[in-house]
């Protein structure tokens, strides 16, 4: 499995995670403060782990190339956990 491979493999995966946190933060009943913090963990831990995995590798090249993808990940990973938040109570999950 090729790194490009990997990334279109995890970040549908990530994503789809990310919202199903959200919903079942919500239905837990948690207070806003609470699933926020759950949320932004669920958000940057994979991330996180990503840079310094590549990182690790010592590959530099690598590193410069991917870290975009990875950053974005996170961007995209905050802007669905919001997105649930405001959507989730309007179709009543």
């Amino acid at each position: 499995m090729t790194l490009d491979t990997f990334f279109l493999l995890l970040v549908p995966t990530y994503l789809v995670l990310i919202a199903y946190g959200q919903v079942g933060a919500r239905k837990r009943r948690l207070a806003p403060r609470m699933r926020g913090i759950t949320a932004a963990i669920r958000v940057m831990l994979p991330p996180v782990v990503l840079i310094g995995t590549l990182a690790w590798e010592g590959d530099t090249g690598l590193l410069r190339a991917w870290l975009p993808v990875v950053i974005g990940m996170a961007v995209a990973g905050a802007i669905v956990a919001a997105a649930v938040e405001v959507v989730a109570p309007r179709v009543g999950a």
